[in-house]
């Protein structure tokens, strides 16, 4: 199926960076200002704060990418991609990405541990609020899963073993 996109279907798929927002989960005010470029920087009182503004200005910015590469990470990329993603999925699982990604989260100190929660829960605070998704969810019929703390190191390890080039 064809999905037909207008530039005005574009323009609607950008989220909202300008208008104050009140958050649950936040233990203190936070402040996120995007410079001229649109670079999100973040001043917030105490680190679990920051780290949940951290996962919501990124899934405002990312949240496809992130799904591309956790797709890939958890061997699912044909659930997009259809039969040409299937030799992929194949290497993705027998590397174990996704099982790894939840032993090293298990492995992880509990500080880091806190940091990854922190941001998850940024994650999905951004999924609990939007009115808009990145367009590719439009045109891919899709809606994006809960984020769940071990994806952020599933999605890290697709960033950085070079499995991203593959």
């Amino acid at each position: 199926m064809t999905v037909k996109i207008t530039e005005s279907d574009l323009k609607a798929a950008l989220p909202d960076v300008t208008n104050p927002m009140r958050l649950g989960g936040l233990e203190k005010r936070v402040e996120v200002y995007r410079d001229r470029w649109g670079i999100p920087h973040i001043r917030a009182e105490n680190e679990r704060d920051l780290f949940f503004a951290q996962g919501f200005a990124t899934a405002q910015d990312r949240l496809w990418h992130m799904d591309f590469d956790r797709y890939q990470a958890l061997g699912r990329w044909a659930e997009v991609a259809g039969p040409d993603g299937v030799a992929r999925d194949r290497l993705l699982r027998a590397a174990g990405m996704g099982r790894t990604a939840v032993l090293d989260y298990e492995a992880a100190s509990a500080e880091a541990r806190e940091m990854v929660d922190a941001y998850t829960a940024g994650v999905n605070a951004f999924l609990d609020t939007t009115e808009t998704l990145p367009i590719e969810y439009t045109i891919l019929e899709q809606t994006p899963e809960r984020w769940e703390n071990w994806h952020c190191l599933a999605v890290y390890k697709m960033r950085n073993t070079l499995l991203g080039t593959f």
